[in-house]
């Protein structure tokens, strides 16, 4: 998709552009976020183009049959000798040569999902800094866990520094998976209270989502699956597309119909 030219009409600043010139699906952006089983990786596979997907779940398998998808799964099979995140950031960079050179790279990269990959960031963390983590025993098994506030602060920085990599080169689709939303100002250590909204998991990721232009949420209604892609008092949603509230959940027809409507006029 072309990207508008630079428009440079004040002195000594370059780069700028006119907002009408700008077109949101030159790199499309999205967080999908929804239930356990509602879709979620069905849903990304709908996007138009060649589709990677970082596959953090282990669960490539529901993605088979699916044309113009590649995947590979990143996981860590031993908690205490992690390899996910070495080999994600050794195939981004191989992506990333492959794009300077002028050789084909995919059109879409599908991060499947935050959930997951977290737990892949935490285990390389926490092998290569002693101190961010502790050892619980359970039984005769020791499980390591994360500990201390710089763990999410790396999580997030590792994630928003590889996102803003691939963006550079493709559209970039994230799934999460989502909680309800507590409410920090009621709840007690002894009883937990909701705001009745729904909040990505881990709730930390959250901040991750101001830097999406489009954040939809997919849902199942008798049999429906739809995507909510506008605010509501369950979710925040949020798009740049010229679409209604809630759409099928197909993402080709998605940009098909803010295609349209554009062409139309239609606000």
């Amino acid at each position: 998709m072309a990207t508008a030219p630079p428009l440079n009409i004040y002195a000594g600043i370059t780069g700028s552009i006119a907002a009408t010139q700008i077109e949101p699906l030159s790199r499309f952006k999205l967080a999908l976020v929804g239930r356990v089983k509602t879709g979620k990786s069905w849903l990304a596979t709908t996007m138009p183009g060649e589709k990677y997907f970082f596959d953090f779940d282990n669960r490539k398998q529901s993605l088979a049959g699916k044309p113009q998808v590649t995947c590979k799964t990143y996981q860590d099979t031993i908690q205490s000798m992690p390899k996910a995140l070495a080999a994600m950031e050794q195939d981004v960079k191989m992506f990333e040569y492959n794009f300077s050179q002028g050789k084909p790279v995919p059109d879409v990269f599908v991060l499947d999902s935050m959930t997951w990959w977290v737990k892949a960031c935490e285990n390389d963390i926490m092998k290569n800094i002693s101190r961010l983590s502790r050892d619980l025993k359970i039984g005769a098994r020791v499980v390591t866990i994360a500990a201390g506030w710089d763990v999410i602060t790396a999580v997030r920085n590792i994630m928003e520094d590889a996102i803003s990599r691939l963006q550079v080169m493709g559209h970039v689709i994230c799934i999460f998976h989502e909680e309800p939303e507590k409410d920090t100002i009621n709840s007690t250590a002894d009883e937990k209270k909701y705001t009745g909204m729904y909040a990505v998991h881990p709730f930390y990721l959250r901040t991750l989502l101001s830097t999406f232009n489009e954040t939809w949420r997919i849902e199942i209604k008798n049999s429906r699956y739809f995507v909510t892609c506008k605010p509501t008092n369950e979710f925040g949603a949020s798009t740049t597309l010229r679409i209604d509230a809630t759409e099928d959940a197909d993402i080709a027809k998605i940009i098909q119909k803010h295609k349209d409507n554009l062409a139309k006029g239609v606000k």
